[in-house]
């Protein structure tokens, strides 16, 4: 198999190599950078999820959550490369985000053929963020984190090869995508098992003839495979299985609406704290799976053509979120912090919600003032229904 894998890699790369030569290059650079200011308008500026944890009130304060470099190169008509830096201001880091070079097997009118390899994006996140279009205010359920330091389901980029293909002219009528990863995401770059995930992601415009719903979508992700049970350099083998089911569909209508429905489910004998709310820990000899699961409608109203006489208008739209996390704790209390005696087992769940108004007066910028409320349900005696709140203005710049 080893022999197949270094076979295959060095035809590969031969093919690399032969589409470059003499190739005139481009190269483009640019980045991103997301910053917000808020106010805390919650109750108790330290209850469970706060994302503030202050012993005072009437906290706000200005930040830089993220912070993108990228340089890009069109090294001829069939092959390509990307480096994205990522900078977290709040932790103080620099690192790698996407680092891959990539080729097109095929260009026709009805269909492209290609693959990425090197620090890829996963392309169900990449696809659901521009579909959400407000990755500078929340990043999609399946990525974000719901609390300080909780994990996501899945990270939004990572070690592999990612074949995809476009269908109709410039993938007008979809696209999908099939990719092997290391597992534990671009953050981490120790591999401690010899299996790689295998992702399989469409995405499709059934809609695409009909004038107005060009860009309505619907959309299907099933990963599966062995992740790093421990994230280090050790030689020692450790892992443990993993599956991730999301769908979603998005009804579009010009440049005046959508509404949109996404579910993600991961399931694992991996307890994933995605709450951190340390009820549990991790059971890698538990038999029986655990299903973390969330399921969000979203959408947005644009000003702009409802009132197309309203200058002021015109570059204005109202949008929601609201995201329902079930992260399966009441099947498995046994193995983690059990329930005082005599109650029920805890049975923790968590809701979000985004409303607001959004401007982008030009191309490249957008500003929102919309809030923000977290939900947390039965976490244990005495610290049920902890909500908190906050009040938001989020910009974003891409150039």
């Amino acid at each position: 198999m080893n022999r197949l894998w270094n076979f295959a890699l060095a035809l590969i790369l031969g093919v690399f190599l032969f589409s470059v030569a003499g190739a005139e290059k481009e190269v483009m650079f640019g980045g991103e950078l997301f910053s917000s200011w808020y106010y805390d308008m919650s109750d108790s500026l330290t209850d469970f999820g706060n994302r503030s944890y202050v012993r005072f009130d009437n906290y706000n304060r200005f930040q830089v959550t993220r912070a993108y470099l990228t340089g890009k190169a069109k090294l001829s008509d069939r092959t390509y490369g990307r480096i994205s830096s990522d900078v977290n201001p709040s932790y103080n880091y620099i690192r790698l985000k996407y680092g891959y070079v990539g080729w097109a097997f095929l260009r026709s009118e009805k269909l492209d053929l290609g693959a990425n390899m090197g620090l890829v994006e996963n392309p169900y996140i990449y696809n659901m963020d521009e579909i959400w279009g407000r990755r500078y205010i929340s990043m999609t359920p399946g990525e974000m984190s719901w609390n300080q330091d909780a994990p996501g389901m899945q990270s939004s980029a990572d070690f592999g090869l990612s074949f995809w293909g476009k269908f109709g002219e410039d993938g007008k009528v979809g696209k999908a995508f099939i990719s092997f990863f290391n597992g534990p995401g671009y953050t981490e770059t120790d591999e401690n098992n010899p299996t790689k995930d295998v992702d399989f992601t469409i995405f499709l415009n059934p809609l695409n003839a009909q004038p107005g719903l060009e860009e309505s979508k619907i959309g299907f992700q099933f990963s599966t495979g062995k992740v790093n049970a421990y994230n280090d350099s050790s030689d020692i083998e450790d892992y443990y299985k993993m599956s991730i089911l999301s769908f979603m569909g998005d009804l579009r209508y010009r440049k005046l609406f959508n509404i949109g429905l996404e579910y993600n489910g991961y399931t694992s004998p991996y307890i994933l704290d995605v709450l951190n709310t340390g009820l549990y820990y991790f059971d890698f000899d538990d038999s029986s799976d655990v299903k973390v699961s969330s399921l969000s409608i979203f959408g947005a109203l644009w000003f702009g053509e409802l009132m197309p006489d309203s200058r002021a208008l015109q570059t204005l739209d109202l949008f929601f979120r609201y995201v329902m996390l079930d992260p399966d704790t009441d099947d498995h209390d046994d193995i983690g912090y059990p329930s005082p005696a005599g109650t029920e087992p805890y049975e923790v769940k968590a809701t979000q919600m985004i409303i607001g108004l959004e401007c982008a007066p030009v191309e490249g910028f957008k500003s929102s003032l919309n809030f923000q409320s977290d939900k947390i349900k039965d976490r244990g005696a005495g610290l049920n229904n902890v909500t908190n709140s906050y009040l938001y203005l989020n910009m974003g710049l891409w150039f």
